[in-house]
């Protein structure tokens, strides 16, 4: 009897500890799933937090253009708050060295016409405007086409209306598509984001090199629309 005793007390407490550690692999588990499920949390916090700091950045480069300096000479009426340059494009550059090149201005003076008859080289009004660095631009103008045509193939015939702005060294352009043919009077336009650290930049207007044909230019508009 003592010895079966003694067997019973040495089960029970062979069980006590086996239970003992059960119980303390499932609270150790049940740790190791909290620990995890917070760290998931923690991911996903972070994640909304960049997102958060991402549109805070971008809504800092936004130059209001109300709150912008206006340039010298620069129309800014209260009827057009957001108009930093307004006028009619004016011969400059090529138009006034090369042969067979014409640039003139119009009987009623709010157009003129830019002329190449021998292929030559380009037509191009040029005017360099200062702009509120981060800003979006968005440059419109008034064109129309007189049987405008190419001398040679080359990569780039026609109308040209485009900006250009250097940063860092490199030269960027955007504009509208070459227009080439006969065309009545029809506005175009383009937008892009002024990059921070760019404060001027130019208009260019006219016909690429190697283009024969006039185009007629005129309302030529620069604004800020954010």
């Amino acid at each position: 009897m003592r010895q079966i005793a003694s067997f019973l007390i040495a089960g029970a407490a062979f069980f006590n500890v086996i239970g003992g550690e059960m119980q303390d692999f499932s609270r150790a588990k049940a740790e190791h799933e909290a620990a995890l499920t917070r760290h998931q949390q923690l991911r996903e916090e972070n994640h909304k937090l960049k997102k958060q700091i991402q549109v805070l950045n971008e809504s800092a480069r936004i130059v209001r253009a109300d709150a912008a300096a206006v340039p010298p000479g620069v129309e800014n009426s209260p009827a057009a708050p957001r108009v930093i340059y307004q006028g009619t494009p004016e011969s400059s550059g090529d138009a006034a060295i090369k042969p067979g090149i014409e640039f003139v201005r119009l009987a009623d003076g709010n157009a003129v016409r830019a002329t190449a008859t021998g292929g030559s080289g380009s037509v191009i009004f040029t005017r360099v405007i200062a702009v509120p660095e981060g800003s979006r631009l968005r440059c419109s103008m008034e064109m129309k086409g007189e049987q405008i045509g190419k001398k040679e193939k080359t990569h780039v015939t026609g109308s040209r209306f485009c900006a250009t702005f250097d940063l860092a060294g490199k030269r960027y352009w955007k504009g509208v598509r070459p227009a080439n043919g006969t065309f009545d009077w029809d506005r175009s336009s383009f937008e892009f984001d002024v990059p921070l650290g760019v404060t001027r930049v130019m208009i260019c207007a006219g016909l690429s090199e190697q283009t024969t044909g006039s185009l007629l230019m005129r309302n030529l508009r620069v604004e800020t629309i954010r």
